[in-house]
């Protein structure tokens, strides 16, 4: 893993994309056309497979509407924000392709947004990537562990009693490095890292599921089924029979938190689940495209930023 580029927000609106990128877009481009000569004289070719990001970066790169509460939110598909509130949380819109991504851009000029198409990226220049095609996968860090709890009060234990469990559970290998974080009196979300609050997800039947007093209560089976979700969306290896029960178990969860908190609105966040078994025959494992690991490289540069001292041009240090 090597850094490529380096480029605050800011350069995005004072120079464009299209500058912001050129040397990157050059050099794909001549990966794509010439390739590179190995030591044995092969030639080898290459190109731009995926963009991972969060929500917003992959949504900017894309030239699609950065605001999630917009009519079209979604970098997918073609929903719109009053059909996803609708009575059906599963409900998805045709399909976003290359073919309505042209179309799209070609009414931009007599529109500002189109279908939430704001401008063309221009990594749709390459010849073998379109971020259509789908080029953008989900960054599972971003889309289930920082924004998907939602705790409910039962009284079945104090937050004395439930952060102490978490405190003397006996953690082993990572897992004791990435330890979930205390939980707060009346915080809305969690707290910690994404791979703490994964943590906490996976290990929190063994830590308080003796203090469960009703196994079939509907808050509770809504813990565990977003848990073999998560378990599902987030292995290594997964073959094509259990995609097709992953997108049962995902139909199931949405169904189930809008029925149990009706008051409740879902996020866009919930509505992209929806694509996850699509996008896992696309990509693969959606665990090898997220995020973290990049924000895991990233912080050595952090680190050297804080050490230096000198931010009057960052990227230019770095």
């Amino acid at each position: 893993m090597s850094l490529v580029l380096l480029c605050r927000e800011k350069d995005f609106k004072e120079f464009g994309h299209a500058k912001v990128f050129s040397e990157l877009l050059g050099d794909l481009k001549e990966l794509e056309e010439n390739g590179i000569v190995t030591s044995d004289t092969t030639v080898v070719k290459g190109t731009l497979y995926c963009i991972a990001g969060d929500n917003l970066g992959l949504h900017c790169i894309g030239g699609f509407t950065e605001n999630f509460s917009s009519l079209y939110f979604c970098r997918y598909c073609l929903i719109t924000r009053s059909e996803f509130q609708g009575d059906d949380p599963n409900l998805c819109g045709p399909e976003r392709t290359i073919k309505k991504y042209k179309s799209a851009i070609d009414r931009l000029q007599t529109e500002d947004t189109s279908e939430g198409v704001k401008f063309k990226s221009v990594f749709n220049s390459l010849n073998y990537f379109h971020v259509c095609h789908p080029g953008l996968p989900p960054c599972l860090g971003h889309d289930i562990f920082e924004g998907m709890y939602f705790i409910k009060t039962k009284k079945w234990f104090t937050y004395s009693t439930l952060n102490r469990r978490i405190n003397q559970f006996k953690y082993f290998a990572s897992d004791a490095s990435t330890k979930p974080c205390a939980v707060k009196h009346l915080a809305k979300k969690l707290s910690g890292q994404a791979i703490q609050n994964w943590n906490f997800l996976r290990l929190l039947p063994l830590i308080i599921g003796d203090r469960v007093k009703d196994t079939a209560d509907d808050v509770w089976m809504l813990i565990l089924q977003l848990k073999d979700t998560v378990d599902m969306v987030c292995a290594q290896k997964i073959s094509v029979p259990q995609i097709a029960f992953l997108d049962i178990l995902i139909q199931e969860y949405l169904e189930s938190r809008k029925a149990l908190f009706p008051n409740a609105k879902l996020k866009p966040k919930h509505h992209y689940l929806r694509h996850y078994p699509a996008l896992i025959l696309k990509f693969g494992p959606l665990i090898r495209v997220w995020t973290m690991r990049f924000e895991s490289k990233h912080s050595y540069f952090k680190t050297c930023a804080r050490n230096l001292k000198n931010f009057k041009n960052i990227c230019f240090t770095l």
